[in-house]
């Protein structure tokens, strides 16, 4: 039973992974619709070139996208490696996705949960 013990141990490790990979693709998303990046790029840009900071801002927007979208994409990468892993613990990834904690990204990941509580373990 120590294999099946190392087993839930390696499952609950990346599922763990998966919470944390999914949160920032979250944050990656949130990030790239909102147009408040665009204006906190606009501002930093503009307080250090008082001219011809327009352009300017646009191009370091486009440059921000750009890296947003790559770390995007790799995120996503790491979550399909991820999800085939899990499967091959013959984990039902259908339950991961339909369970509430799904509704909780953005609020508090399971991962920073869990740390709390060890943190809470150390202190006592």
């Amino acid at each position: 039973s120590s294999q099946n013990h190392s087993d839930d141990v390696e499952l609950n490790t990346l599922l763990d992974e998966l919470d944390m990979v999914e949160e920032k693709k979250l944050e990656c998303e949130q990030a790239l619709n909102s147009p408040e990046s665009l204006k906190n790029i606009e501002r930093e840009v503009a307080a250090s070139l008082p001219n011809g900071w327009r352009q300017e801002a646009k191009d370091e927007y486009e440059f921000w996208k750009y890296e947003q979208e790559k770390h995007y994409h790799r995120l996503v990468d790491m979550i399909t490696k991820l999800q085939e892993e899990i499967e091959r613990h013959g984990y039902n990834l259908k339950e991961y996705y339909a369970a509430p904690k799904c509704a909780n990204f953005g609020k508090e990941p399971k991962w920073k949960h869990k740390a709390d509580q060890e943190i809470d373990k150390r202190k006592k």
